[in-house]
């Protein structure tokens, strides 16, 4: 979502020239922003353009995570998607589109708090000593 949102502001920088220094007040979490920050955000979101739209949209499905099951998560992603669609903005839509394709992993996210990123961690460690090992061998 941060990169759609990005995009957005990119793409109405042309039209709101106000936009061109907001990008890190824009894609910052509430807590980071700095004042001059927090006073810049403001002003994009009593903005009536795209970028506090795409905004809103990334906090509703931020919203999605603090489901407490499955079947809640699956409704409020459901309403998402078309709240989403009938923006018609493409970054969005995109994004959108990758859930969809994806919702049975995002369900599994949410229900299950296991991952496998210790075995991806220690599969890309593995990878790296290959890598240097193999470095190695070739200079000789």
């Amino acid at each position: 979502m941060n990169k759609a949102i990005d995009q957005v502001r990119r793409r109405e920088v042309k039209k709101q020239a106000g936009l061109k220094k907001a990008r890190l007040a824009i894609l910052k979490n509430e807590d980071n922003r700095t004042e001059k920050q927090k006073v810049i955000f403001q002003r994009v979101q009593e903005s009536h353009g795209e970028v506090r739209r795409v905004w809103k949209l990334k906090a509703d499905v931020q919203s999605l995570f603090e489901s407490s099951n499955w079947k809640e998560a699956s409704s409020y992603l459901q309403l998402w998607m078309d709240s989403v669609l009938q923006s018609g903005i493409q970054e969005v839509c995109a994004v959108a589109k990758r859930f969809q394709n994806h919702c049975q992993g995002v369900g599994h996210a949410l229900c299950y708090p296991q991952s496998n990123a210790k075995a991806e961690r220690l599969s890309g460690r593995i990878q790296e000593i290959k890598a240097i090992r193999l470095s190695k061998v070739r200079k000789f």
